[in-house]
């Protein structure tokens, strides 16, 4: 299956125009890099381990965009793209979470407004904010075991934790 082979080592010959590279000294070799068009640094790449369904999922985000993709045998597909309705957000860190009642996959995304986002990626809309640290966020980690608690940690001085039950 895909996932155990990415990052492990193989023995090939690097063919010139290959998008993979050489082997390092380990043997392992880049499977895909990925540049995405805003042109702006990726701060934060998660894959969604929330359901089984979307193991092959992840998401990355930088500038005021977030971006979805699947891994698959062949490279990597862009599945989704949210951009934030403020242009000066800049994100930094997303997690995966998802909505107890119609299980629909929910990227949370934050940054340099000190705002998390609830993306229900079903719908592909915002469906929750949640408001109240005072400067940048720089990280979310959800409960392993309560997918609905999470931890937010802030430029403010302040770590929060939060409940996103509906």
């Amino acid at each position: 299956s895909l996932p155990a082979k990415i990052g492990m080592p193989r023995k090939r010959k690097f063919k010139q125009g290959n998008e993979s590279s050489p082997p390092d000294s380990s043997g392992y070799i880049l499977f895909k890099k990925l540049t995405e068009d805003h042109r702006k640094p990726i701060y934060a790449v998660r894959f969604n381990f929330t359901d089984l369904r979307h193991r092959n999922m992840f998401a990355t985000v930088g500038g005021d965009r977030a971006s979805v993709y699947r891994l698959r045998e062949e490279g990597v597909e862009l599945v989704q793209k949210y951009y934030d309705e403020n242009s000066a957000e800049e994100l930094y860190a997303c997690a995966w979470s998802y909505n107890q009642d119609t299980g629909a996959p929910w990227l949370l995304t934050a940054g340099r407004l000190g705002i998390v986002k609830v993306i229900d990626c079903h719908r592909m809309k915002v469906v929750r904010e949640l408001i109240g640290h005072s400067d940048d966020i720089n990280e979310i980690q959800i409960h392993p075991r309560d997918r609905h608690i999470l931890l937010t940690c802030s430029k403010d001085y302040s770590a929060r934790i939060w409940s996103i039950k509906s």
